[in-house]
């Protein structure tokens, strides 16, 4: 894990509430040593690629809509792709909501999977 740094900030500084992170050393227990953590890491890795995936379709479905310039069939085009990339938004956040209640009502130490990062 990495540690903070506190500076003491002076009362006319813009940035006094940022911590410069990266400035500590890795924790060496954040390894990956488990099945569990490669899980938990790949699990996260889906959930934020699938994320990040829905938002820029959604970025450039907005752009085709715009562009579409009143022909119906390329807004049509748009609209379609723009409803597709919120149902894949909504399924992922969705599909992350169901796992953390699995986890929840199971009860067990997930924390692996819950809560995995690459320690590198």
């Amino acid at each position: 894990m990495l540690t903070p740094m506190v500076y003491a900030a002076s009362s006319d500084s813009v940035f006094q509430f940022l911590i410069p992170w990266g400035t500590g050393a890795p924790d060496a227990s954040m390894k990956i040593t488990r099945v569990g953590q490669i899980l938990g890491l790949a699990l996260n890795i889906v959930f934020g690629s699938a994320v990040a995936i829905s938002m820029i379709a959604m970025i450039f479905s907005g752009i085709k809509y715009v562009m579409a310039k009143g022909d119906p069939k390329a807004a049509a085009a748009a609209q379609q792709s723009l409803t597709h990339s919120v149902i894949a938004l909504i399924l992922t956040i969705g599909a992350y909501t169901i796992k953390t209640i699995i986890f929840n009502v199971l009860g067990g130490d997930f924390k692996d999977l819950v809560d995995a990062t690459p320690g590198i």
